[in-house]
Formats: structure tokens, C-alpha cells, sequence
């Protein structure tokens, strides 16, 4: 039987780990590390763990008498595995399907005053909800699931700090970010409901006085 082994050379590989000849774990010379895999990772890459698809290839875990918690990596090829997920209590509190679904039990954004300048209030909120078209569709990727939501192009003519753009080109919507024009459209609609129950009363009130 062959022994594990540990070697040191100076070339581009300066420290390998290797069981039974199949090598394990690899430092490079770049500043580079690799497991599962003899080849340099890619350019401005610190690390690289290589495993089978959908095996859970790294997994970062911690484990004392009261949880156990976990936090691991996977390379999928299909659109209902969990490509990333963090456990807790042995439950997964929040995942990552190959799909790009995600799926926790809550999301805090940051939102502190202290952070923020040049604050201002969102004028005509409604007239800018009235122009919002929302849509059901179904995406590309998965033709047989219908959706319902906004189109980036469409949100960017109306509330255009709600809509960014991936390096790709691909234009997104932050969903979260409307909620504050929701909010002021709604005061402009009670600002308008009060004025109307307020005529309708002093309607009330002269056919009252008149019958009388």
C-alpha cells in the first residue's frame, strides 16, 4: 500500500499534499491554492476547490453541542440543486439554487441615516406608480413556470435609481427600492381621500341645513 506523502519542490509548484499519488492539496508559487486538482487556478484566483458537480465540493463547518451550522459552495449543472447554502441548527436558513432562486427565512437591507447625504423627499410618487405596468411572463431559462413582476426597461423610464445593470449588460430591479415610492403614493392617495371625505361632509352638511 502506498503511503501519503508530503513534498516541496520549486518550481511553479512549491507545496503539495498527495494521497496514494493523487494529489490533494497544492500551494503555488503565484500565491495560489488548489484541492482536488493539479492545474493552476485561473488568473487573480487565491483559491480553488475542485470536486464533482453537485457533490458539495467545499463546505466551511462548525459544530458545538448546541448547533451545528454550515456554510458550502457547489458547482451544479442542473437548476434544482442548492449551489450554495447556510445551515443552521441543521436546517438550511438560506440557499441558492443553480436556477438563481434564492430562498432564507429574512433579508435586512442597510439603511442607517447615518450613512446616507443628500436625502430628499420622492415628489409625485403616484403619478409614478400610475406609469409602473406590472406583467406576468415566464422567463427563458424556464419556459414553463409563470412569474409576475416589472420590466427593468419599463421601471428605469419611471424610477431609474431602482434599475441597475450587471456587468454583462443584463438590467436589474431592486424590488426593495420601489417600496418608497409605493409609500409616498400612498400618502398622496390618502391626501386626496381625506380632501374628498372632507367636500363629501360639507355636502352633507348643506343638504341638511337646506332640508331644514
Amino acid at each position: 500500500m502506498k503511503a501519503k506523502l508530503l513534498y516541496f519542490t520549486c518550481g511553479l509548484q512549491l507545496i503539495a499534499a498527495a494521497n496514494y499519488c493523487h494529489a490533494q492539496f497544492k500551494l503555488f508559487n503565484t500565491g495560489c491554492a488548489a484541492i482536488g486538482t493539479v492545474t493552476p487556478p485561473p488568473a487573480k484566483t487565491q483559491m480553488q476547490v475542485v470536486g464533482n458537480l453537485n457533490y458539495n465540493p467545499l463546505i466551511l463547518y462548525a459544530n458545538d453541542t448546541l448547533h451545528n451550522s454550515y456554510s458550502g459552495i457547489n458547482s451544479v449543472n442542473d437548476t434544482t440543486t442548492r449551489a450554495w447554502a447556510v445551515q443552521y441548527g441543521g436546517q438550511d436558513k438560506f440557499y441558492v439554487l443553480g436556477s438563481g432562486q434564492c430562498y432564507g427565512y429574512g433579508y435586512y437591507s442597510i439603511s442607517d441615516s447615518s450613512l446616507k447625504m443628500n436625502v430628499r423627499n420622492i415628489h409625485d410618487g403616484l403619478d409614478k406608480v400610475m406609469e409602473l405596468q406590472g406583467v406576468t411572463y415566464r422567463m427563458k431559462s424556464e419556459p414553463g413556470k409563470p412569474q409576475m413582476g416589472l420590466l427593468a426597461q419599463s421601471v428605469q423610464r419611471v424610477a431609474p435609481e431602482a434599475v441597475s445593470s450587471t456587468p454583462e449588460g443584463i438590467k436589474t430591479v431592486a424590488y426593495g427600492n420601489l417600496v418608497a415610492l409605493l409609500v409616498e403614493a400612498m400618502k398622496e392617495e390618502n391626501v386626496k381621500v381625506n380632501r374628498l371625505e372632507h367636500e363629501l361632509d360639507s355636502c352633507k352638511t348643506v343638504l341638511s341645513q337646506l332640508k331644514h
